[in-house]
């Protein structure tokens, strides 16, 4: 007795096409095409700051030389939104210019906003808004400033213990 005997001849034809359909050449995915095919280019950059943000950055180091300092960290790396889906989209794609960190434990101590002549625009001042809403939210201190003039005292007066 042979294998094929013992499958009923009304089963027949559904398994034919089905075996049959996995030696049939498919299509790729366009989009798996595309993304495996492509070959980008990248160059490195000379600083991951601005001409601005590096001299403030240099006067930073100074100031706050006893807290770890983080620079253009995401927004969802620092803030939990609590299982809120779109409390996570509001801040999935922002990042903090400058946040200031305990030494051992690396707890968020104080973010720092380097506000340039582009914040002025409405979209920057309800982008500003929204994080300082958010700081607000999370219980976390966030200092604004234009310049690194009387940054320590800034700082200290910001992070003041509750």
């Amino acid at each position: 007795m042979d294998v094929f005997s013992l499958v009923p001849v009304w089963v027949w034809p559904i398994l034919a096409p089905l075996a049959l359909a996995n030696f049939i050449p498919r299509p790729k995915n366009k989009k798996q095409k595309s993304k495996s095919s492509k070959s980008y280019s990248y160059s490195l950059k000379k600083s991951v700051f601005t001409n601005n943000e590096l001299v403030f950055y240099k006067e930073l180091r100074n100031a706050a030389s006893s807290y770890i300092i983080l620079s253009k960290i995401n927004m969802k790396d620092v803030l939990d939104a609590k299982n809120n889906q779109s409390a996570f989209n509001a801040i999935t794609q922002k990042h903090f210019d400058f946040l200031l960190c305990e030494p051992l434990s690396c707890k968020p101590i104080l973010v720092i906003e380097l506000d340039d002549s582009s914040h002025n625009t409405d979209k920057a001042k309800k982008r500003d808004s929204d994080k300082n809403s958010a700081c607000k939210s999370a219980g976390l201190p966030i200092l604004r400033v234009t310049n690194a003039t009387g940054l320590q005292e800034k700082i200290k007066n910001a992070i003041k213990p509750s």
